[in-house]
């Protein structure tokens, strides 16, 4: 078995869509699965080729037969036959399904990704009745909330226009040295001791 084509092939198979990949992926792990159970069996251990199901999910899709040809499958006729032993299949399946997790893992991220894309695309839109479309608020609602959204916002605005800063408030007395509270004035220290 060459573990480094076998991967190759995987990668090959990667590149395909997602129903081919998993056709071609659960196929695979059926074919590895049945030798790595009963290698004995020699049923188990040929795929014909011109089988149009074995053809159309796996042998079709680039990486297919490459990977069945490095882990062990020989060209024999119209026939790809495996010439290793069980334990062999059993380490292609082993491959094969880590493989088949991975590009599992990495759809369900990009589907979550673009899920994620499109409500914040909504949240962002500034439509009050995007953001909650689904939410089980009536359009009454959602109008509702559309407008003290808008009082809450209008608000805010003039709040800032007559904020005063912070920098400006008044400051307390300072000295020459930057002390504050000894320019001759008692310091509430002093007033609390009698001092």
């Amino acid at each position: 078995m060459d573990v480094d084509k076998a991967n190759a092939a995987l990668q090959d198979l990667g590149k395909s869509s997602w129903d081919q990949q998993e056709g071609a992926y659960k196929l695979l792990l059926k074919i590895l699965g049945n030798i790595n159970e009963k290698p004995d069996e020699q049923k188990f251990r040929s795929v014909k080729t011109t089988n149009a199901a074995i053809r159309g999910k796996l042998l079709d899709i680039p990486g297919g037969e490459a990977f069945l040809t490095s882990v062990g499958f020989v060209v024999d006729g119209e026939s790809l036959t495996f010439g290793g032993d069980g334990e062999m299949a059993g380490v292609a399946r082993d491959l094969v399904q880590e493989h088949a997790n991975r590009a599992v893992e990495a759809r369900l991220r990009e589907e979550r990704d673009r899920k994620i894309a499109e409500e914040k695309a909504k949240a962002g839109s500034g439509n009050i009745n995007a953001k909650f479309s689904g939410t089980g608020y009536s359009a009454e609602d959602r109008e509702r909330l559309r407008r003290e959204a808008e009082l809450d916002k209008m608000e805010r605005e003039a709040a800032a226009k007559n904020h005063i800063p912070k920098s400006s408030k008044s400051k307390l007395p300072a000295d020459q040295s930057g002390q504050f509270g000894t320019a001759g004035t008692a310091t509430s220290a002093q007033f609390k001791r009698g001092g």
